[in-house]
């Protein structure tokens, strides 16, 4: 019988912060896509007779002809998030770790004498 730490081991499971940051936005985009809001914002617009979907931050865009077959492309979407390297590969490029900036000194703000 193995110990704790190497069953621990066997199923770790490595943190992708730009994937989760993907995955998380796909999901409110579904949920919103389903409910029918969409908004300025949403990743599927209305266009004309179809949809233009655009998946966040990827650079490719596509155009879809009807609400079912956009719901199949977000759902294939996340599937491919989970089980495509190809496809993390392109997500972790496009939502990779933000540059740190340098923080802004803040102001004091002090009472004048009068």
């Amino acid at each position: 019988m193995s110990d704790f730490f190497q069953l621990a081991e066997k199923y770790q499971r490595a943190e992708n912060a730009a994937l989760n940051t993907f995955t998380t936005a796909l999901k409110k985009q579904i949920e919103a896509f389903s409910n029918g809001t969409i908004t300025n914002r949403s990743w599927a617009k209305e266009d004309g007779v179809g949809y233009v979907v655009k998946l966040g931050k990827l650079e490719k865009s596509y155009y879809i002809p009807t609400k079912e077959e956009v719901a199949e492309f977000f759902h294939a979407a996340m599937k491919a998030a989970y089980n495509n390297a190809e496809f993390v590969a392109l997500v972790e490029a496009a939502y990779g770790e933000p540059t740190k900036e340098a923080p802004k000194e803040k102001r004091k703000y002090t009472r004048r004498a009068v």
